[in-house]
């Protein structure tokens, strides 16, 4: 799989409110029964981990399985082969601020009788609140690792959005146009509970054109 799976991987927060919302970027490495040994990337929400229970491999097949869109699932454990990093200044309300979050791409699986050890050798808090929810792998790092030309910010209802411009393209100057529209759209009307979810579907439609472009979206929500 060249491109990354579309969760949601998340900034750095160190704002102690947020703190029921964290969970953890793991790096870990599985020793085979032949020998061989893999270096893999997950995300776990801290509700999903048992901290007394880390060390122990049997416990670790299950609970850093990232096969979450796959409920078939009996006899694998799913992984990330990749982690890219990607940095960026905040902008709109938090403008200015310097971030760094994950996103995790290039899934892979092996079954539970190859493994004979897993070991994690790091663990990093994360809200999962925030998350890249453009696609990305490690043929892009070189884009991603220069200043993007431009950011924009687009708020809805429960999600706000980022979009880094790092390559400019008609598409991309098109789409943002609307989407400066549709914001104004919205900051026009009574947004509330009843009417909140189809505003941010409408905002999501159009950012999900932005794919495939030179572009990276960071995605807010809140419950």
């Amino acid at each position: 799989m060249n491109k990354t799976i579309g969760i949601l991987i998340f900034t750095l927060v160190t704002i102690s409110s947020r703190a029921e919302y964290i969970g953890y970027h793991i790096k870990f490495t599985i020793e085979t029964k032949k020998g061989e040994t893999r270096i893999g990337f997950v995300y776990v929400p801290s509700a999903y981990l048992d901290m007394d229970s880390i060390e122990n491999t049997n416990y670790l097949k299950y609970a850093l399985d990232q096969s979450w869109d796959d409920r078939s699932n009996k006899d694998s454990l799913f992984y990330f082969k990749e982690r890219i990093k990607y940095q960026y200044q905040e902008v709109g309300d938090t403008q200015g601020e310097e971030r760094e979050i994950y996103s995790l791409s290039n899934k892979q699986s092996i079954s539970y009788q190859d493994i004979k050890l897993i070991r994690i050798i790091e663990m990093q808090d994360f809200t999962y609140l925030t998350g890249v929810s453009s696609p990305l792998s490690v043929t892009d790092i070189p884009w991603i690792s220069k200043k993007p030309l431009q950011g924009y910010a687009f708020s809805g209802y429960l999600c706000y959005y980022q979009v880094f411009v790092h390559v400019k393209s008609k598409k991309i100057e098109g789409i943002i146009k609307r989407l400066t529209a549709k914001q104004k759209s919205i900051e026009s009307i009574d947004v509330n509970h009843e009417n909140g979810d189809g505003v941010d579907e409408e905002l999501w439609e159009i950012i999900k054109e932005l794919y495939g472009e030179k572009v990276v979206v960071i995605t807010e929500c809140t419950c």
